[in-house]
């Protein structure tokens, strides 16, 4: 199956319903890859979620400090910051 669609004066464009009814995980906020594939043609394709290094790091750290040692050292990076922008 194919559709056509139109880039906007963002280049931005609008998957056609047709393609979203058929293909599953196109929802907001998917991540697409696009590929050139010649000096007039593109592919698209869906990445799967948790296929980038961001997602796959995601959690990776959770309970390595403890939640008041966290809000600590933001309190000392607020007050350093006011100092500095009063200089």
């Amino acid at each position: 199956m194919y559709a056509t669609t139109k880039v906007s004066t963002k280049y931005q464009v609008v998957i056609p319903k047709e393609i979203r009814n058929v293909t599953k995980g196109v929802i907001p906020g998917a991540t697409v890859k696009i590929m050139s594939i010649s000096p007039s043609d593109i592919q698209i394709s869906l990445s799967p979620k948790g296929s980038t290094w961001a997602d796959k790091a995601r959690g990776a750290a959770k309970g390595v400090y403890e939640k008041e040692y966290l809000e600590n050292l933001r309190n000392e990076w607020q007050i350093r910051n006011k100092a500095l922008n009063k200089k």
